[in-house]
């Protein structure tokens, strides 16, 4: 797990390195997001970080974010599934087109299940502590699908047809809880140090919140490069072990 661990934040570096334009796209949409939060005062104390969370403005331009990170993650599966090929990382295919547009839009329409969802759970559940006890396992339950459809997700990406959804559960099963394990440290360091700049930006004079978000930025930018390579890398062992290829 220690050499994977190492190998994927080596990938992840490579990519930033390899495609500094191609990362400075996500970075950019989670700075303007910040000059959105800082614009409707969310900054200003930690009760507006709360009641402003959930500010329209900054949900609009979540969406943008996110769709950066899905176009981050077609090029980091790429960029690694093809021998840290920039070229390739970049490279649209009719078939990537389709099949990842696919992914696309069932991670579109799952966002607005989670986003109904959640709303009907803070409706339903009135008990602060069962709410995020609710919450957290939905979390962990959203994660362990996700790892099910690792296999799926780079392969569409890689531009290959073979590797349907049942097909991906079923190579990534046998790994499931290694891969679940796997994800879970990776993603954590730079989540917490994510929202610890978050909060430390919060009440701060102005030039050093500009100075933290800036940072925040390039954290949360990172940490999106690390969870694509993530799932490649599960995706991957899981391919290896069960002798179906994630590339065509």
């Amino acid at each position: 797990m220690w050499s994977d661990l190492k190998r994927t934040y080596a990938d992840s570096a490579a990519f930033v390195v390899a495609l500094p334009l191609v990362a400075a796209v996500p970075f950019a949409a989670q700075f303007l997001q910040h000059a959105i939060e800082v614009n409707v005062g969310m900054f200003d104390s930690y009760a507006a970080a709360e009641t402003l969370d959930g500010h329209p403005a900054r949900d609009a331009f979540g969406m943008i974010k996110i769709l950066s990170l899905f176009l981050i993650t077609y090029c980091v599966i790429r960029f690694i599934g093809f021998g840290r090929d920039r070229r390739q990382a970049v490279v649209v295919t009719r078939s990537s087109a389709l099949l990842f547009g696919a992914v696309l839009l069932f991670n579109l329409a799952f966002m607005a299940v989670q986003r109904i969802g959640g709303t009907l759970l803070g409706q339903w559940i009135t008990d602060p502590g069962q709410l995020l006890l609710t919450g957290t396992i939905g979390v962990f339950a959203l994660m362990l699908l996700e790892t099910y459809l690792a296999g799926w997700k780079s392969a569409a990406a890689l531009g290959n047809p073979r590797m349907t959804v049942p097909m991906s559960a079923q190579v990534m099963h046998p790994r499931l809880l290694r891969s679940f394990g796997f994800t879970f440290a990776m993603m954590m360091p730079l989540m917490i140090v994510h929202y610890a700049l978050n909060v430390a930006a919060i009440g701060v004079p102005a030039g050093a919140m500009w100075a933290i978000l800036a940072v925040d930025s390039a954290v949360a930018t990172f940490l999106g490069i690390v969870l694509a390579a993530t799932l490649y890398r599960i995706a991957h062992r899981a391919s290896e072990d069960s002798g179906l290829p994630l590339t065509v």
